[in-house]
């Protein structure tokens, strides 16, 4: 095998080969710095804007879901009032006994309220009464 012997530059003085180097390395490596650090900025920026904007969507759908959630119940509560009251009214008259025997025609008054305050499909034909739905129509 043959082996070389590497060349030595004896001309070249080691410190201002150094000096060389350092200013090659400065002048490129302090702007890919920066920019390394203004992409850095750019993108946790970045990332800041779009956990505000993600938290603050978020915030808004939880309130407008407890919002039509409060008017559900409201709307519900104010659509089952009637019916409410009509057992109240039928509770109070059958106590006691004072229909006696007119069994029959508590439970057709029964029907008919449930079918105009309820209009639910499969109970309009069961309870006599022609429901709410099927007057709109």
């Amino acid at each position: 095998m043959i082996t070389s012997n590497p060349v030595v530059d004896i001309n070249v003085d080691p410190l201002g080969q150094a000096r060389r180097r350092r200013r090659a390395l400065l002048r490129i490596g302090i702007p890919l710095g920066g920019v390394a650090l203004m992409i850095a900025t750019i993108l946790l920026i970045a990332f800041y804007s779009y956990r505000a904007n993600r938290d603050g969507a978020l915030a808004l759908s939880n309130d407008l879901l407890v919002t039509l959630e409060q008017r559900i119940g409201i709307e519900v509560s104010d659509y089952l009032e009637p019916a409410a009251r009509a057992v109240r009214i039928l509770r109070d008259t059958l106590r006691d006994g004072a229909l006696g025997d007119r069994l029959p025609l508590v439970e057709a008054f029964s029907g008919s309220l449930l079918g105009e305050n309820l209009p639910v499909p499969g109970l309009q034909g069961r309870c006599g009464g022609r429901g709410r739905s099927s007057e709109h129509s």
